[in-house]
């Protein structure tokens, strides 16, 4: 599982770290060599990259200055825009017309409200721009704890985040706004016993565990299952039910659902359908019981229920 921090849970642990000896200074050169290394891997170059990096005043301006530094030291050939200053709108169109990437060093994940001024005619330059957008921490304009914009936000093609991810990478329209999303270890220590992290990503490996493991000579009836429900109307559960079934991994799935009509509704993929006894409703007959309970030993599970209805003979 990956923690996730809201930004000031993020402050926290970036004022313990520095607490514990590593500078400010150490972090943020970190970060922005951490971005830099992204660039070079997706890109698959960095010598004779033309970058345009728009810099706030903060840590996050910071870490794009550090970008800047390492790009250059590869051989790109860099514009840097701060956006605590003055812009030339001539400036900034003629190095977006030339460059191979942007990069949004604006706002972090502590940023409230709209976009204004300097910041808002960047954004508005990188919407227009056909090559790749990369944010660091988090596209300047997205609420860091709601993902919420409150007005025009950066539209990244990545994200790269650093220690843990942010609510407001993972709430929309954050999340589609962040793009790819890499989150890289720089140094933070987020989950340790005084502060440890309250909310997590669960992953597919954290699934995984969970799963039964297989023995060698088992066949598909050891985790058989038989799904019965379905009525006028609601076949669509016990379908739905069924291929659930057969993806988490069951050997053999039956669909039992009242009638032949909803029989061949309900088929499709590797689920067998089974027409059970319908009464003049659609919904499944009594006599279902005894064809269910005679097959019932067959399987590993069975499940009744889904989309069987009110009738009373239900």
């Amino acid at each position: 599982m990956q923690p996730v921090l809201t930004p000031e849970e993020m402050g926290a642990a970036d004022r313990r770290a520095i607490a514990a000896g590593t500078p400010v200074e150490v972090l943020m050169d970190r970060a922005g060599k951490a971005v830099a290394w992204s660039i070079r891997r997706r890109l698959g170059r960095s010598a004779g990259l033309r970058v345009v990096i728009a810099c706030g005043t903060g840590n996050n301006g910071g870490d794009g200055l550090v970008v800047d530094r390492v790009l250059r030291g590869w051989g790109a050939r860099t514009d840097v825009f701060r956006v605590g200053e003055e812009i030339d709108d001539g400036a900034l169109a003629r190095a977006m017309r030339r460059a191979d990437v942007v990069v949004d060093a604006m706002y972090g994940t502590g940023f409230r409200g709209e976009l204004t001024g300097a910041a808002r005619a960047v954004r508005d330059a990188y919407a227009g721009f056909t090559g790749p957008v990369v944010a660091i921490d988090i596209p300047s304009g997205v609420d860091g704890l709601t993902g919420l914009a409150a007005g025009p936000a950066v539209a990244a093609d990545w994200t790269v985040a650093f220690a843990a991810r942010k609510p407001g990478l993972l709430f929309e329209p954050g999340r589609s706004l962040a793009g790819d999303l890499e989150v890289v270890d720089i140094g933070i220590a987020v989950d340790v016993p005084e502060a440890p992290a309250r909310t997590w990503v669960t992953e597919a490996a954290d699934v995984a565990v969970w799963l039964p493991a297989r023995a060698g000579a088992s066949h598909k009836w050891v985790s058989g299952v038989f799904v019965v429900g379905g009525s006028g109307g609601m076949t669509g559960a016990p379908t739905l039910a069924s291929h659930a079934a057969m993806r988490a991994g069951a050997g053999i799935v039956w669909c039992g659902v009242p009638g032949v009509d909803a029989a061949a509704r309900a088929s499709g993929s590797e689920v067998i359908t089974r027409a059970l006894p319908a009464d003049g409703t659609g919904a499944l007959a009594e006599t279902a019981v005894e064809e269910v309970v005679a097959v019932a030993d067959r399987f590993r599970a069975l499940a009744l229920g889904p989309g069987l209805g009110r009738a009373a003979g239900t």
